[in-house]
């Protein structure tokens, strides 16, 4: 059997993509997001000495395992000479100096919003949530009023539906900015093309179509500046622009196919098979309605273009977000470049500015060695960051028979591997649990979000 002539292969090949590209575009969407820690949203509060109603709000709507000033407190630092400096740099996780406003941070989950307000609807408190991950229904009502608009402009309606919804889907998985445009341009180029493929009352042989598409060259550019566009908005983003370029490939080839095989098997009774005219003279080869597709297209393209971007630059905004003149969120300042939390991670971490950061995971494994070690060594020797390598020793002491007395040196401990896993997987509080969920040693500081 000789596949390459069978006529299956093809729509059955293409089939495979399609399912495939859904799959896709389903499993690893892009989404608008402005969450500063991962797996968590900031909820900012006033007043700040709220804490305790705060919480009984928030377990009220079932949201548990809130990570808060109370629960991140370090009481067996207290030992420490310097303990009320290292209490009060870790309650600026907490509290903004000054602004009187509390910070909790809140398990990220599907319905974390509307929890969040149910359980301040009337509390007397302001409160705003962190915005995070959202999904933008405007953008895609936007794209279906050029969908809908295609519909009546495109000479090839059939062509144009199961070419253009791909970048419909498209645009719900990579749902920002650069999705939204993306797709916008591609429907365009779809629109040209369905006029530029098929002539309305004529049917093209392979040749008038290839002639109109070296004439009409122009109709690629939409795409091509969405393919540009889209690789502007990330790799992830380009990745999913292509697969909805595959999945409109395949989805035109199989719905001809079908269409084909339907009109074959109607037609099996009948006398005369339908008559479908081609166009002979040069003048109705080349036709192309200028005027009232690029100027219909010149005029919805930009109405829709700055509706797009005005819909993603301005998010939807917390009910008592105004009565925070000045809001400033503890915020992500520098990672580090190896990931995990390994010696070579901690000692880079080290080398970064420590001048308004707030306390991170290398402060904290800091602490716990000096209290840890504190009955081991002198208070003279004051505070300072551990290296890995340290060793903290003590001699014991043995008086014999003979009434010699000799001393022998042993390892209370070392700073290595083994003692940062140790202390971040016992001894760590909420705070630093977060910390953890971020996957590599960060600094943080306060920015300003309005």
């Amino acid at each position: 059997m000789n596949l390459t002539s069978n006529p299956y292969i093809t729509p059955v090949f293409s089939g495979l993509i399609l399912i495939a590209g859904i799959l896709i575009l389903s499993l690893f969407p892009v989404r608008t997001s402005a969450a500063l820690w991962n797996g968590y949203r900031i909820l900012s509060v006033s007043p700040e000495e709220s804490e305790l109603q705060v919480l009984d709000l928030l377990n009220a709507q079932g949201i548990m395992d809130v990570v808060t000033q109370s629960n991140s407190q370090i009481p067996e630092a207290a030992v420490l000479p310097n303990y009320n400096e290292a209490e009060q740099d870790r309650k600026n996780w907490f509290v903004f100096p000054g602004n009187n406003t509390r910070f909790f941070y809140l398990p990220e989950h599907t319905v974390l919003a509307r929890s969040v307000e149910k359980a301040f609807a009337g509390s007397g408190l302001y409160w705003v949530l962190e915005s995070a991950d959202s999904f933008s229904l405007v953008s895609i009502c936007l794209l279906a009023s050029l969908f809908i608009a295609g519909l009546f402009i495109a000479s090839n309606r059939f062509f144009f539906t199961v070419s253009g919804l791909a970048f419909i889907l498209f645009a719900v998985s990579a749902n920002h900015i650069y999705g939204y445009v993306s797709a916008l341009l591609a429907i365009v180029s779809v629109i040209f093309l369905s006029n530029v493929l098929y002539v309305r009352h004529f049917r093209l042989n392979y040749d008038q179509k290839k002639k109109r598409l070296k004439k009409y060259f122009w109709s690629f550019l939409p795409a091509i500046a969405a393919l540009v566009i889209s690789a502007a908005g990330g790799m992830r983003v380009l990745l999913l622009f292509v697969c909805s370029f595959l999945i409109s490939v395949s989805a035109t080839i199989l719905s001809f196919f079908i269409r084909d095989r339907i009109r074959i098997y109607t037609q099996r009774e009948r006398t005369h098979p339908v008559f479908d005219p081609f166009p002979m003279s040069p003048a109705a080869v080349y036709r192309f309605p200028v005027k009232r597709i690029v100027y219909t297209i010149g005029v919805i393209f930009p109405v829709l273009l700055v509706s797009g971007i005005l819909v993603f630059s301005f998010g939807t905004k917390n009910q008592s977000e105004g009565q925070f003149k000045e809001l400033y969120l503890p915020a992500p300042k520098e990672y580090t470049s190896k990931g995990s939390f390994t010696p070579e991670a901690y000692m880079e971490m080290l080398q970064f500015e420590k001048k308004h950061s707030l306390p991170d995971l290398a402060d904290f494994v800091a602490l716990q060695w000096h209290i840890r070690m504190f009955p081991w060594t002198k208070i003279q020797n004051g505070y300072a960051y551990p290296v890995i390598g340290d060793t903290i020793t003590a001699t014991d002491y043995s008086i014999h028979d003979n009434g010699k007395v000799t001393g022998e040196t042993r390892i209370i401990a070392t700073f290595d591997a083994d003692f940062i896993k140790k202390v971040l997987a016992e001894d760590s509080t909420p705070l630093e649990k977060m910390l953890i969920h971020q996957g590599r040693f960060v600094s943080a500081g306060f920015k300003r979000l309005n």
